[in-house]
């Protein structure tokens, strides 16, 4: 792909079983003008991108990032290399607790999942204040807001450890907001909004239609997904 005025972007990708016949990669060299893109089903930009000894973000100018995510890892340090003047991240599709660490560490505060596990067994920890100088550093530190969206919950999903693994991620989602107001109080650097998850019709809706309509809505100067943050 190669479009040096491109400004937004959608990337559909493949089912992993079909990614063997479909090319790719895409991105072959900088999109010096894309300012919004998504990208679906993909956790880590590494499918997309050539293998060059170019050392150049791909995505300089990039501002909005959506990915819309299954249950892999999630590659944040990749994006913001790729990435790293993006304001807005949307994540939506959020399925697993290993994804709540990457998504901690890029706005800079602590999700202690642990606190999940020992509420369980009946140990509950007395509220903890953590002081300015004890949060880590943010590994995406151009983030002016981060949105987050759990993926619905699966047939059966309500028993055994799907169940509880799920409880743990959304625990975990909750820490992320509630630490970026308690690192900066009333003016934030940094906005976290754990977003309420769509019904399961929804979801497979806003992957297919809903994405198409919401590029379109923002390319005509709307809001897209983006609603209120712009």
């Amino acid at each position: 792909m190669v479009a040096l005025d491109l400004y937004s972007l959608v990337v559909y990708t493949p089912a992993q079983s079909l990614r063997k016949v479909v090319h790719f990669p895409v991105l072959q060299c900088p999109l010096p003008a894309l300012r919004e893109a998504t990208f679906i089903d993909l956790c880590d930009p590494g499918p997309l991108i050539a293998h060059s000894t170019d050392t150049r973000p791909l995505l300089p100018s990039l501002t909005h990032l959506h990915l819309v995510i299954g249950a892999s890892e999630l590659a944040l340090n990749q994006w913001a290399a790729h990435g790293p003047c993006v304001t807005h991240l949307r994540v939506t599709g959020v399925a697993d607790s290993k994804q709540v660490h990457p998504l901690a560490s890029a706005v800079g505060v602590r999700a202690d999942l642990g606190r999940f596990s020992r509420a369980l067994q009946g140990s509950l920890d007395p509220p903890q204040t953590v002081h300015g100088s004890e949060f880590p550093s943010r590994t995406y530190p151009s983030l002016k807001f981060l949105l987050m969206q759990p993926r619905p919950t699966t047939n059966g999903g309500w028993c055994g450890y799907n169940a509880i693994d799920r409880s743990r991620m959304v625990f975990g989602l909750q820490q992320i907001e509630d630490g970026c107001r308690e690192k900066w109080g009333s003016e934030p650097e940094v906005t976290s909004i754990l977003l309420q998850e769509l019904s399961k019709n929804a979801f497979r809706e806003k992957n297919t239609s809903g994405i198409q309509r919401q590029w379109r809505n923002r390319v005509e100067g709307g809001e897209g997904c983006w609603i209120g943050l712009t």
